[in-house]
């Protein structure tokens, strides 16, 4: 595996990374919520951008962006705008979810950008090279929030992200049984050797839970937890997610 640089974090190298969601709805509460966390001192800040009421507005968007590259310092953040197709809080069409995107790329106050394997293609690889171009790292993502697919197909999306010329590589899945637990597992060990790029995956809720403390024995590179309130069924807080890490560290 090829570690991948976020500001002064090395994805894919030493223990699972941790990143915090953004989950508030309104400009004062986004930045409350990032003074909060900034003090938890994550690896990574995900903000959530579809739980955001005024997202489509593109302009308070940056302005916003801007604020909280200024209130988390060298934490690097996540700009993520999950669609209702997989999981989000609201719909958005195609070309707002690309101009959003397009917003993000440009003005450059995010590290990373989470960008959906499944939305058009052409459009996807578009995203992706401007993302390169402004020096933004891409995380190609892919959530099944009603099952878990079969390991041929999970890693065929893995092998797709790849063939885009994503940076990391993020599934999340939502297991029915603990088999579906041990494929996704097993798929994260067999991607992890496999591919060059970091991988991160889930197995979401409460069946789910070892799946996000397990990163680094199967090869999952980074694992979300809460300061507040949950982005993904299942996530641990922080403080709890640190201390069991710690003791399962190898």
């Amino acid at each position: 595996m090829n570690p991948v640089k976020l500001r002064n974090v090395n994805v894919g190298s030493g223990l699972p990374k941790i990143a915090v969601p953004i989950t508030a709805k309104t400009v004062p509460s986004i930045l409350e919520q990032a003074e909060v966390i900034r003090g938890y001192l994550p690896d990574i800040v995900e903000w959530r951008l579809d739980l955001f009421n005024d997202v489509d507005d593109f302009s308070l968007v940056s302005d916003v962006s801007a604020q909280l590259r200024q209130i988390l310092d060298e934490i690097p953040i996540l700009a993520t705008f999950r669609t209702a197709a997989e999981g989000g809080n609201q719909p958005f069409n195609e070309d707002k979810y690309f101009e959003l995107g397009n917003v993000m790329v440009t003005d450059r106050y995010v590290d990373a950008i989470d960008v959906e394997l499944l939305r058009d293609s052409k459009r996807v690889d578009k995203l992706v090279e401007d993302a390169h171009q402004n020096g933004i790292v891409v995380v190609m993502s892919n959530h099944e929030f009603q099952r878990t697919p079969d390991k041929q197909k999970l890693m065929r999306r893995f092998s797709q992200m790849s063939d885009k010329h994503a940076d990391i590589l993020k599934i999340a899945v939502m297991p029915q049984s603990v088999e579906d637990v041990l494929t996704l597992l097993d798929v994260t060990n067999q991607a992890d050797k496999r591919f060059d790029e970091p991988i991160v995956t889930m197995s979401m809720g409460n069946l789910g839970k070892i799946t996000r403390v397990s990163g680094e024995l199967f090869g999952s590179a980074i694992t979300f937890a809460t300061v507040g309130q949950e982005s993904a069924p299942g996530q641990f807080s922080i403080g709890v997610l640190r201390r069991m890490m710690k003791r399962l560290k190898i």
